[in-house]
């Protein structure tokens, strides 16, 4: 992975019947990451304080890194090969000394939902922007 990366910016949730579409801006490039409509669905209900009467696998993710005192650091979003994106999620061990620093390959709708729910940074790399299909609306 390139040491080069560029801050993305989300900007906003699309939810059909058959998909969610995380829309992101990296590098003056928009573009788009398709999922299930449940990602979609459980991140708005995050945002709206909805949630769901059981919890959700995010849900027991999130309490897994808490019950490890492990803490999400970033997101990257480094490649896209026939139309799957590649994601990297750092996470940082708080309680070693020194700090541990944990770098686990993601399915992008879970990174996604992690980065917006702890509001972590997301970073692309040159190669992902220059690959990937500009969004347009």
């Amino acid at each position: 992975m390139t040491n080069l990366i560029f801050p993305a910016t989300f900007d906003k949730i699309i939810q059909a019947s058959q998909y969610t579409a995380f829309i992101l801006s990296a590098n003056e490039k928009q573009f788009a990451i398709y999922t299930t409509p449940s990602t979609g669905e459980y991140v708005q209900r995050v945002f709206t304080d909805k949630p769901f009467i059981r919890p959700q696998t995010i849900d027991l993710i999130g309490s897994i890194l808490s019950g490890l005192n492990v803490i999400p650091l970033q997101l990257i979003i480094h490649d896209v090969i026939d139309a799957i994106y590649h994601c990297k999620l750092f996470l940082a061990e708080a309680s070693s000394d020194p700090q541990k620093i944990l770098e686990i390959d993601t399915r992008p709708s879970d990174g996604l939902a992690l980065a917006l729910i702890y509001n972590l940074p997301i970073y692309c790399t040159p190669d992902l922007i220059e690959k990937t299909d500009a969004y347009e609306e």
